[in-house]
């Protein structure tokens, strides 16, 4: 899955909303490294790379879980980077802000809300 496009208010969320953004944009990606460095598929001097999202810190309605989601994955590079320092390997994280493409125009909120 390349993005999830759901803007939901707060009060409208169920459990599945919550599953679909995290397992997306934070899960699949700690998963993934955990995996590539549990095989000793990451050699030393090299760089992991994330991708967070301006949204951690500017939030916005109806992109709760959205921000929530990219905030969980800064917080997690930073504690890896610490850990992967002795090693030389590099983590950060690419945090652009939104781009507009088909997944913002049909994620948006809806007159109903």
């Amino acid at each position: 899955m390349a993005g999830i496009g759901q803007r939901k208010p707060c009060k409208m969320l169920v459990p599945s909303d919550v599953d679909e953004v995290i397992n997306a944009n934070f899960k699949s990606s700690v998963l993934l490294q955990a995996e590539l460095l549990s095989k000793k598929k990451v050699n030393k001097s090299a760089s992991i790379v994330f991708i967070g999202s301006r949204a951690a810190s500017s939030p916005s309605i109806g992109n709760a879980v959205y921000s929530a989601s990219k905030g969980a994955i800064l917080s997690y590079a930073k504690c890896l980077a610490l850990e992967l320092a002795p090693q030389k390997i590099r983590v950060n994280c690419i945090c652009p802000a939104m781009v507009w493409t088909d997944l913002i125009y049909e994620g948006g909120l809806t007159e109903e809300v």
